[in-house]
């Protein structure tokens, strides 16, 4: 019903239009036609109203108006205005329903990460077994999957970058890394008594950082993606949409700011071939911790041009191809896991001890 209503009232508006229109072109014909007569008072009428037709007034005025008719009336006839109308609806529509499927599928991607690393932090069956080989793969899939998800996002919500992405990357990152050490340890532990109690440690530790990342990530995730889609399919005012960028901003400055101390955190503990021993894999480290220290000085520099860069390739050369490989298997140590941890909750009771303190001044 409702529909009908409007359509009958664009057809009485585009009657009128034409209506409206052609009583303006006969009356400026009619103005024109008395000046154009006034100009030749000595001429007969009929010679005067075909001069008059003849004249190139008379094809301006005619033909700027008789085109908006015809058009008018083609509109009216065929409902061409109508059809345009819908399609654009239309694709908004369809444009609307794949940001939000974009939306479910971060959502989705996002919880089905969270629950694989539940099950890393309850597996009890410490040892090499077939059953958590394939858990590793399942975690290497969800991995992909979220990294195509992320990458996604910039094509979707065109208001951002592809540098945007970055942070979520690396809050990914740090869960995957994280996980695949714990498995690890899991898989090595071989039903040991002493190895076990350390495991667990680390599945706890493990269970921290999920708690911690989650608890950042999701709702300013939510935030960001929602409130982006809102500028892509709402009409706001310049003020309005301004306000909504700045909010957008906000959240990612803060996930940027606790992302780049989490990865701080990481690079100050954790060590190159974390599960690596021995003494050519130290002295590579040592001489590595002094590279890094020259390159910050000048990151344009080239690497071979590092005052030791001889004795650096040759310790590196020096290390036992199963040492190397031993090294690779990892990203984190199991003391990068537990230090991760323990800064997550130490956020956390910041978070409470602020909330307590806005509590209490609001009740003075």
């Amino acid at each position: 019903m409702a529909q009908n209503a409007a359509a009958r009232e664009r057809n009485l508006g585009t009657r009128s239009w034409i209506v409206a229109l052609v009583i303006l072109l006969v009356a400026l014909d009619a103005l024109i036609f008395l000046a154009y007569r006034q100009s030749q008072p000595a001429e007969p009428l009929d010679a005067q109203l075909i001069g008059y037709l003849e004249s190139s007034a008379f094809s301006v005025v005619t033909v700027s108006i008789v085109i908006p008719i015809i058009l008018a009336f083609l509109n009216q006839f065929f409902n061409i205005g109508s059809a345009v109308q819908q399609r654009i609806e239309t694709q908004k529509q369809e444009f609307r329903n794949q940001l939000s499927k974009s939306i479910k599928q971060t959502t989705t991607i996002w919880t089905d990460f969270y629950d694989y690393c539940g099950k890393v932090i309850f597996w009890r069956d410490y040892g090499e077994s077939r059953a958590l080989l394939d858990l590793l793969q399942e975690g290497s899939k969800l991995a992909n999957k979220a990294e195509e998800v992320v990458e996604s996002w910039p094509r979707m919500f065109r208001n951002l970058k592809s540098s945007d992405t970055d942070v979520f990357v690396t809050y990914l990152n740090i869960m995957i890394s994280c996980t695949e050490t714990v498995i690890d340890s899991i898989r090595t532990s071989n039903h040991d008594p002493v190895r076990i109690p350390e495991t667990a440690e680390l599945q706890e530790s493990l269970g921290l950082v999920r708690s911690g990342i989650r608890g950042t990530l999701h709702m300013s995730l939510l935030e960001i993606l929602n409130k982006s889609a809102s500028l892509l399919t709402e009409d706001y005012t310049p003020a309005d949409r301004l306000k909504v960028e700045a909010e957008i901003q906000k959240y990612f400055d803060g996930l940027t700011y606790w992302a780049r101390f989490l990865t701080q955190t990481e690079q100050r503990v954790n060590k190159l071939y974390p599960l690596a021993t021995g003494t050519q894999v130290d002295e590579f480290r040592a001489v590595a911790v002094r590279f890094v220290d020259w390159r910050k000085k000048d990151l344009t520099a080239e690497s071979n041009k590092f005052p030791e860069w001889s004795d650096f390739s040759a310790k590196y050369l020096a290390i036992p191809t199963a040492d190397l490989l031993l090294g690779e298997r990892v990203t984190y140590s199991p003391e990068t896991v537990k230090e991760l941890a323990r800064q997550v909750t130490f956020r956390d009771v910041q978070t409470v001890l602020n909330d307590r303190a806005n509590t209490l001044s609001q009740k003075q």
